[in-house]
């Protein structure tokens, strides 16, 4: 999986994007303006490292709307209260590798970035594979 943001998982299973689903997605997508973000801080989960977004809304927003299309799904199936917008660059289970990998980065902040698009990722049998990328609207 590459560096993302992530707008929702899990998602739906790859069974059921179907070709509504994928037009749902876009036109959601349509209705959502490009937008810019900056990454000043690395942050840790338990076995992730994360670039937080600023602003971090535009993000809680995209999910939230995510939700509104599709009730039966909530962040992460409803394990944390809040929702916390984030780029994962490492997911490993040793702690220790985490905090050096985060240390590593820190000097290389702030990076900015233009967000223009969503993509789904669907886990196969060798690992994530992108689906399908939509555009944002302008």
């Amino acid at each position: 999986m590459p560096a993302h943001l992530t707008v929702m998982y899990p998602f739906l299973d790859s069974l059921e994007v179907t070709a509504e689903v994928r037009s749902q997605l876009a036109d959601l997508c349509g209705r959502t303006r490009k937008f810019d973000v900056a990454f000043t801080s690395i942050e840790t989960f338990p076995g992730v490292v994360y670039l937080a977004p600023s602003p971090a809304d535009e993000v809680r927003v995209l999910t939230e709307r995510v939700t509104e299309i599709w009730p039966q799904l909530r962040p992460y199936a409803g394990r944390h209260g809040d929702i916390v917008p984030h780029l994962t660059l490492v997911h490993r289970d040793d702690d220790a590798l985490v905090r050096q990998i985060a240390d590593e980065l820190e000097p290389l902040l702030p990076i900015s970035a233009r967000l223009t698009e969503v993509s789904l990722f669907l886990l196969t049998g060798k690992g994530w594979r992108q689906t399908f990328s939509l555009p944002f609207g302008s």
